[in-house]
């Protein structure tokens, strides 16, 4: 199970002959490549080919040569957006979920430097002053 299986339940919409790469490995060979800088379809390619040997241990397959930049776009042209939005956003709930009875407040650098407005700093300070609320 890869990033949780996180992209295990998504439909394959390729034929079969069109499966050279798994669909789970590939989405995260692709999102990790992203993690890690790339922002184009030929610095995936990159990434993906510099670290095959190594990809391939993780999501235990052997693959022997990386997919092209022109497969990669084919594939993802593929990957119902939908879908896969659907199955990130469950996973990352999932993982950000705040256990029960607790609750998790965010701010941002301006709260925490001083330098919001007033108004921001005290609704900040009120909520986490609320009882129950703070961590222990």
């Amino acid at each position: 199970m890869i990033f949780g299986g996180v992209f295990s339940e998504l439909h394959d919409v390729r034929r079969e002959q069109g499966k050279r790469y798994a669909l789970e490995p590939l989405l995260c060979a692709i999102v990790t490549s992203m993690l890690a800088g790339a922002n184009s379809l030929r610095t995936i390619e990159v990434f993906i080919a510099e670290r095959l040997a190594r990809l391939n241990g993780l999501f235990g397959t052997n693959g022997g040569k990386a997919p092209s930049w022109v497969g990669i776009r084919k594939f993802l042209l593929q990957v119902d957006e939908h879908e896969l939005e659907c199955a990130v956003r469950h996973f990352a709930q999932r993982q950000a979920s705040a256990p029960p009875g607790r609750q998790f407040i965010a701010l941002d650098g301006k709260a925490l430097r001083g330098s919001a407005s007033r108004l921001d700093d005290l609704a900040a300070w009120h909520i986490e002053e609320r009882p129950g609320l703070t961590a222990s």
